[in-house]
């Protein structure tokens, strides 16, 4: 993707629940970075701790929505494999909880790893999704 293809997609993103697809025709048959650098907010809480040696550069995460939190609407929690590691920072999830309760595919890649850091700061993340998805 060249970088005029890349600003016109992100341009387009607020779009995606207007039919992206159609706006765009078949260049969108890859999926595209929406965030990056993203802490797991509640790492402590979970079961992260147990699961830090584990996880790797590249590793996927999964994300879920959660409509129904009592303290924030637009909840996305990060699991590896079936292990909750905790949420989307609030500050941050408002974008990947919109396309997930779309029904777009969103996934997140492990980018950092940090065993010995600061708990908010061992595990980060950019979060992926795949606009012909819906």
């Amino acid at each position: 993707m060249n970088r005029t293809e890349f600003f016109k997609k992100l341009f387009l993103l607020p779009f995606v629940p207007f039919g992206l697809k159609k706006l765009m025709g078949s260049k969108l048959d890859e999926k595209i970075k929406i965030q990056s650098d993203i802490h797991v907010a509640g790492f402590v809480y979970y079961d992260g701790e147990t699961y830090i040696q584990q996880l790797k550069n590249g590793d996927k995460l999964t994300l879920k929505a959660e409509p129904e939190n009592p303290h924030d609407e637009k909840a996305v929690e990060v699991y590896f494999g079936d292990t909750k590691l905790g949420y989307i920072p609030r500050y941050q999830n408002e974008t990947a909880s919109r396309f997930l309760q779309e029904g777009y595919t969103v996934t997140a890649f492990v980018e950092k790893v940090r065993p010995g850091a600061d708990s908010w700061e061992k595990v980060s993340f950019g979060v992926w999704f795949w606009p012909d998805s819906n």
